[in-house]
């Protein structure tokens, strides 16, 4: 029996506590390498993600295999999010672009054009009896 086919055996013989162990793992994980939380939020969901890998690893029939499917499911999610910055970096969605600034001195003030008063009040439509 080859090492493929031991994890998919795990895989088959999985129950509910192992598996909420294993996404309790990969969201915290994704929370800890994210750049959108504090950085004591972020330390706090690394020590859970290592608390439930480490509980995933032991509660699996064996432990090596626990270990292969976790690195496995830690490289997609980081294929996922590689995948994720190339079609950022092709559609040009990438923050390094900034706010557009546009030049007071060129662009034509059109508030200035109706005087002091500003803009004539807009028509209101009247109510039908």
């Amino acid at each position: 029996m080859s090492a493929s086919d031991n994890v998919r055996a795990s895989l088959g013989s999985m129950d509910l506590i192992q598996l909420v162990l294993l996404f309790v793992a990969l969201f915290a994980y994704g929370l800890a390498l994210s750049d959108s939380f504090p950085a004591r939020l972020r330390g706090a969901a690394a020590v859970a993600a290592l608390a439930a890998a480490a509980g995933f690893a032991a509660a699996t029939p064996r432990w090596a295999d626990g270990i292969v499917l976790l690195a496995v499911a830690v490289a997609l999610l980081g294929a996922f999010a590689g995948a994720a910055w190339v079609l950022a970096r092709v559609l040009r969605l990438d923050a390094a672009r900034g706010a557009r600034i546009v030049d007071a001195g060129s662009a034509p003030d059109k508030l200035a054009a109706y005087g002091p008063g500003g803009p004539p009040p807009r028509a209101r439509a009247l109510p039908s009896r």
